[in-house]
């Protein structure tokens, strides 16, 4: 039903039916009071206001003209089963506001998209204000276009089952969501400034989104995520997540896609709960926590997180986190609470402490440079974790370990640090690692008995304690310009464990090294290419040596932990498989080593007579 209440000059109009009105456009405001079922067009200039529910029927189009004011005067719902078309202009705007003297949230109820409306409808150029939610779409993918949704009590737009493009809208002040999207919905959200509402943006119940280019502020959560798997991307450094201040990012029971995104200033920058995000190459800064992983499984690479309070923090998570520049943040680069990271490749630099292991987290820390932090590894409470072939470079403690921490510590470097290492917990293993300029290499209640004792050589015929731990120059390139990499005649490279398990990628014995030695290329030619195997072992004296794939005959040398040599022996290729019995029962019990060299490799085996 339409009710024209009042009209100044106008000129003519004819054919007026129920929901319609025809003719030349006024010359001046008309007030024009609507209900029930609308189709045709609403004509520019002219105000109508909503007296009950209305609705576009299935098959109707109604056409709403720029300028044009609704104002709902109570409770009331604006339901398309048909066609809408709501195009504003840019200096033109359609207003769908309240009708209240004292206009507030939740004044009128929505604009409801059904199921059975039409793909086709578009709502752009509009301000959409005071309604309980401002858009709803149920099983209905309208344009939503260049519109202010705003200062609604529940949610900008909600989305049902839906797929709408939504793009290039300012979506603000609403109560609590700017976009909810859940039921499998998967909208496409682009471009739009979205901010002071409680969450951005809503994911929730198998939503499969695509969220890139907007711009989010002063939100408590930027973007909220729960069992939904959006892809969020923002190419243009310029957007994204300023000033929310909870979360930037929330996930929950997720699996979300997030690359190229600008993430600051909030409480979480990115918080996943149940989830199993895929973070890249974004830049997280100035917030509380960087990332918050809480019972989640991320892999989280090549971002820079910094300026932050803690850069990552992970509670009962199992997280990769490998390749990305943590430096600048307050207190920890990382923090872990019964988790069980892998930590690899990352450049870890002047925080308060680098890697914070706390209470039953095992970690696997590989391949880092930690540099200027007060601690670069810290662990605490039932701790049992790898630290393996990483630089500490400039640390107060390179590594702490106290309360029942035992973590096993092989192939690193440390150097110029005040104290290498504090050892206030039985350490598993400290070996094969190298200890340069530090004012105390070692530290502490439980060090290693006679560690630091010069009493034996190691294969390269360097002098070391009966951990191979050495304490000579790693021979960097260029250490003022913080360039770790090892130069050709560094001691550390094949001074590392010898156990195969270990091996450099380039195939030859580990380097000490967060940057190993590549000797596939020009250099010491030490490759190690064939499978050699050595049975019984533990024997009585007699091994069985066997070398699959040599090109020429082949030279070993037995030699004991002190670097005495005991036998010198050949192998001789027979064929694919060399075979040798080596008669050693004259030696004393003990531990010995078997060095193979040849024209295409060069391997060490550890043997025990007993």
């Amino acid at each position: 039903m339409m009710m024209i209440c009042f009209f100044i000059g106008y000129s003519a109009f004819a054919d007026v039916k129920q929901g319609s009105l025809k003719g030349d456009k006024p010359s001046t405001e008309i007030i024009i009071e609507v209900s029930g079922s609308q189709s045709g067009v609403w004509l520019t200039g002219n105000e109508y206001h909503v007296i009950d529910d209305v609705s576009v029927p299935n098959g109707d189009t109604l056409i709403i003209e720029p300028g044009v004011t609704i104002k709902f005067l109570d409770y009331f719902s604006f339901n398309i089963s048909g066609t809408l078309f709501a195009t504003g202009t840019e200096t033109d705007s359609i207003y769908f506001t309240s009708g209240q003297d004292t206009c507030n949230l939740g004044d009128w109820n929505e604009i409801k998209f059904e199921d059975c409306s039409n793909d086709n409808s578009i709502i752009s150029f509009t301000t959409v204000e005071y309604a309980n939610i401002g858009i709803l779409c149920s099983f209905s993918s309208p344009s939503i276009r260049n519109n202010n949704i705003k200062d609604s009590n529940h949610t900008g737009i909600q989305c049902f089952d839906s797929s709408s493009p939504i793009i290039n809208n300012i979506i603000n002040n609403n109560f609590y969501h700017g976009i909810w999207c859940c039921q499998s919905s998967s909208p496409f959200i682009s471009k739009n400034t979205i901010i002071n509402n409680l969450i951005g943006i809503w994911c929730f119940d198998i939503s499969s989104i695509e969220i890139s280019h907007n711009i989010f502020r002063n939100n408590n959560h930027g973007i909220s995520c729960w069992f939904s798997v959006p892809n969020i991307i923002n190419y243009s450094p310029s957007f994204f997540c300023d000033d929310s201040i909870y979360s930037g990012i929330s996930y929950s029971s997720s699996c979300p896609m997030m690359n190229n995104n600008i993430i600051s200033d909030n409480k979480f920058g990115i918080y996943c709960y149940s989830s199993s995000p895929t973070i890249c190459n974004n830049t997280i800064k100035d917030n509380e926590d960087g990332i918050y992983c809480h019972i989640s499984f991320s892999f989280i690479s090549n971002n820079t997180i910094n300026n932050n309070f803690n850069g990552i923090r992970c509670q009962s998570s199992f997280l990769t986190i490998e390749k990305n520049i943590i430096n600048n943040n307050i207190s920890n680069g990382i923090i872990c609470f019964i988790s069980s990271p892998r930590i690899n490749d990352n450049n870890i630099n002047n925080n308060l402490c680098a890697i914070n292991c706390r209470v039953h987290s095992s970690s696997r820390i590989k391949n880092n440079i930690i540099r200027n932090n007060n601690y670069g590894v810290f662990f605490e409470g039932n701790n049992n974790s790898l630290i393996i072939n990483n630089t500490f470079v400039n640390n107060i403690y390179g590594i702490f370990s106290l309360c029942y921490s035992s973590p096993d510590i092989l192939n690193n470097i440390f150097i110029n640090n005040y104290y290498g290492i504090i050892a206030n917990s039985v350490l598993s293993s400290l070996e094969y690692n190298i200890f340069w300029e530090n004012n105390f290499s070692v530290s502490g209640d439980n060090l290693p008995c006679e560690f630091g004792e010069l009493v034996m050589v190691n294969i390269n015929r360097d002098s070391c304690d009966i951990y191979y731990n050495l304490f000579l120059d790693p021979l960097f390139k260029n250490i003022a310009y913080f360039d770790f990499h090892l130069t050709e005649y560094s001691p550390c490279i094949d001074a590392g464990n010898p156990n195969p398990i270990y091996y450099d990628p380039d195939g030859t014995i580990a380097d000490m090294w967060a940057f190993y030695y590549d000797q596939g290329g020009v250099g010491i030619n030490r490759i190690a290419v064939s499978n050699v195997n050595i049975y019984p072992n533990p024997s009585n004296g007699i091994f069985n040596i066997s070398i699959e794939g040599i090109s020429e005959k082949v030279q070993g040398r037995v030699f004991d932990v002190n670097g005495n040599d005991h036998r010198f022996f050949e192998i001789n290729k027979t064929g694919n498989l060399s075979t040798k019995q080596l008669d050693l029962k004259e030696l004393t019990a003990g531990v010995y080593f078997i060095s193979f060299s040849g024209k295409d490799f060069n391997q060490v085996k550890k043997i025990v007579i007993q």
